[in-house]
């Protein structure tokens, strides 16, 4: 089961702070997938097991534009994508020294 913690390394956000779960739209998850740049917790999981484990991404990885108010919260548009205090991109250079 996931941790109630934001999916995005390093992230400090806590609890009371909005979390969204993956999108249904797999191409849309696969983009946050890629930005997040979590392989340490997500890697070995398929698209519909993250789902399923429900894990989510805070508040603080999207833009003022990505989300409208519902009720006491908040919801996401379907096109949203984090964009927000990331961890740095991998590239090849850096896949190669985490694989060390």
């Amino acid at each position: 089961m996931a941790s109630r913690k934001c999916a995005v390394p390093g992230c400090t956000s806590r609890d009371g702070i909005s979390k969204f779960m993956f999108p249904a739209n797999e191409t849309i998850g696969r983009e946050w997938l890629r930005v997040i740049n979590n392989d340490a917790v997500l890697g070995g999981l398929g698209y519909d097991e993250i789902r399923e484990a429900r894990y989510k991404v805070c508040l603080y990885h999207f833009t003022k534009t990505d989300w409208i108010p519902k009720g006491n919260g908040r919801q996401l548009f379907e096109w949203a994508i984090p964009s927000l205090n990331l961890p740095p991109p991998r590239t090849a250079e850096n896949a190669t020294v985490a694989g060390n």
